[in-house]
């Protein structure tokens, strides 16, 4: 059962989607995230890459964020993200994008707007954390001091720097590991 934890929706439970293996980010994970994070979410405009069910933008748009735009590519996944914004009536203050993350990220997440957060939770054995971050700075998504929030398997190297993109803090909770980058151009 995955739930948000604080803010306007605290403790709304939300849709998994049914038959797809996935790793939810843990409560304690998504609690240290946010705490790091703080008030820098009031009316900042969010983008959720790798969505699953909307677990990390839902938190952020019930503490404060204005807007989220979440991406996702698997249709059960979709499935639950829509009815998880629709349960909240979040359908005004997000937008959906189908798409894998990497072709999302060619054609500027599929908006033209400019994030002052991005969440990233990429699955966690497969996930290429450098290309990553090469494709988050080539696609110029971010706003000039913009966060980039990567959760990541603990033992996965962190470049400290990537382009415009400046290591601020990585922090650990288990096996897994967030780390926060800023956008320095």
């Amino acid at each position: 059962m995955m739930r948000v934890i604080a803010g306007e929706f605290k403790n709304r439970r939300l849709r998994m989607p049914v038959g797809v293996r996935m790793r939810p980010t843990a409560d304690r994970v998504k609690e240290g995230m946010f705490s790091v994070l703080g008030a820098d979410l009031n009316g900042r405009i969010v983008l959720d890459l790798y969505a699953g069910s909307g677990s990390l933008g839902i938190e952020a748009l019930s503490r404060g964020a204005r807007h989220c735009t979440f991406v996702e590519t698997h249709r059960q996944c979709l499935r639950a993200l829509a009815e998880n914004l629709l349960a909240l009536g979040l359908k005004a203050r997000s937008r959906i994008v189908r798409s894998p993350v990497e072709k999302a990220l060619g054609r500027g997440a599929g908006t033209g707007t400019k994030f002052d957060i991005c969440l990233a939770d990429p699955p966690y054995f497969q996930g290429d954390t450098k290309n990553l971050l090469q494709l988050v700075v080539s696609s110029a998504i971010l706003t000039p001091s913009a966060l980039l929030v990567v959760e990541h398997h603990r033992d996965t190297t962190i470049p400290g720097i990537q382009g415009a993109l400046e290591l601020r803090t990585t922090k650990r909770y288990g096996d897994s590991a967030v780390s926060f980058f800023i956008h320095v151009k």
